[in-house]
């Protein structure tokens, strides 16, 4: 299986190679309303063709996912939203979690590190093939523009512990 990987896009989207599956790790949005959500959807309506399946695992710009969900998951038809949820596809188990490590300015899907994040990451089940989350394991791709690494320890340390393919 082929997958194609994207994640922070904020609004501008980028020509991509075809694949069996598209991953959009979130941030598609910059504010994240209902207009911005309605251009992703727009934009993965036209390219839905090089694809089999469209997943869209929100991040922490992705605001209105978390605030609206309901109104939101209307808005993105041409995806399949995962929010700390399980999804099967030609027999591979794919979980997505939005969840990051809270850093303040009132973003989506930010929970304190320690035992409040440790207990996003317990629900992770086992026996999965992919796992896809908009924030990064500690240590991995975490570095931000200061080189400091701001990954989760606790999502580490679950990825370590379920060993995802």
């Amino acid at each position: 299986m082929k997958v194609c990987l994207v994640s922070d896009t904020h609004g501008f989207f980028p020509v991509l190679p075809s694949a069996d599956i598209l991953v959009h790790c979130g941030d598609a949005t910059g504010k994240g309303d209902a207009w911005e959500l309605g251009r992703f959807d727009d934009w993965l309506y036209g390219v839905k063709e090089d694809y089999q399946e469209i997943i869209f695992c929100p991040g922490n710009h992705d605001i209105m996912l978390e605030r609206s969900p309901a109104q939101a998951r209307a808005i993105l038809k041409s995806a399949t939203v995962l929010i700390n949820e399980l999804l099967v596809i030609n027999g591979k188990r794919v979980y997505a979690s939005p969840v990051t490590p809270s850093f303040g300015y009132g973003w989506a899907f930010n929970v304190d590190r320690g035992e409040p994040i440790r207990q996003v990451w317990d629900k992770i089940p086992e026996n999965l093939d992919l796992l896809i989350t908009h924030g990064p394991p500690m240590g991995i791709l975490d570095t931000n523009l200061y080189g400091q690494h701001c990954g989760c320890d606790d999502l580490l340390d679950a990825v370590e512990l379920r060993k995802p393919r």
